[in-house]
């Protein structure tokens, strides 16, 4: 009989502690924050948790997509080139965020539960989702005028 059964499979060289967030905090993120701290702890996450870098930056692409589409529409409502209200523009834009986040939840979703099962450590969110909000919102702002006065030297 050998003793090799009870010899652990995982050694210090080979082992990479896993951290993560609270996945489904995520949301809260998406919803008040925006789509920068949605992409920033999201990609972060999926990065800890060893998601295909592939996907990652897919997601990225997707949320560079909607943080640039806000400006766009808000400047074409504000020279009322489009009829939509600043406030409708808002609602979409957090429904996108949201539908932002889904993707991130569903791309993590598996690894989360495999790191959840093994006893894995959850890192609070709520600093770094504050710090990336107030960030965000500082550049989305920043973009939103900027767009406005592109759009109104434009046309």
């Amino acid at each position: 009989m050998s003793n090799d059964l009870f010899e652990p499979s995982l050694t210090r060289e080979n082992y990479r502690e896993i951290k993560t967030y609270q996945i489904s905090r995520l949301l809260y993120v998406a919803f008040l924050g925006g789509v920068i701290p949605t992409v920033v702890l999201g990609s972060r996450n999926a990065k800890w948790l060893q998601i295909d870098k592939k996907m990652i930056g897919l997601m990225m692409i997707l949320g560079i997509a909607i943080l640039f589409f806000k400006p766009l529409f808000v400047g074409l409502a504000t020279v009322n080139y489009i009829k939509y209200e600043v406030r409708s523009i808002r609602w979409i834009y957090n429904v996108a965020c949201v539908l932002l986040y889904l993707g991130y939840y569903f791309l993590m979703k598996e690894k989360f539960k495999q790191h959840i099962m093994t006893g894995g450590e959850i890192r609070p969110i709520l600093k770094d989702a504050v710090i990336w909000s107030v960030a965000g919102m500082l550049i989305e702002f920043g973009l939103v005028i900027t767009g406005i006065r592109i759009i109104e030297y434009v046309l």
